[in-house]
């Protein structure tokens, strides 16, 4: 490797790890938003169903 591309390649390999950090910050987001939706349509299927049953015991 000719070692006067470094000074170029240094900040192309910064700016290649930073959008790979954003972009894996978008998908943890986006995962735990649908894991929201997911958790709150389980419970509001289920949960007047449980509430009817705790009133006739």
């Amino acid at each position: 490797m000719i070692y006067n591309d470094m000074p170029v390649i240094i900040p192309v390999l910064a700016t290649v790890y930073l959008l790979a950090i954003y972009l894996l910050l978008i998908v943890a987001q986006r995962t735990i938003k649908s894991s929201r939706y997911l958790a709150n349509s389980l419970t509001d299927a289920c949960g007047p169903q449980a509430e009817e049953g705790e009133g006739e015991g």
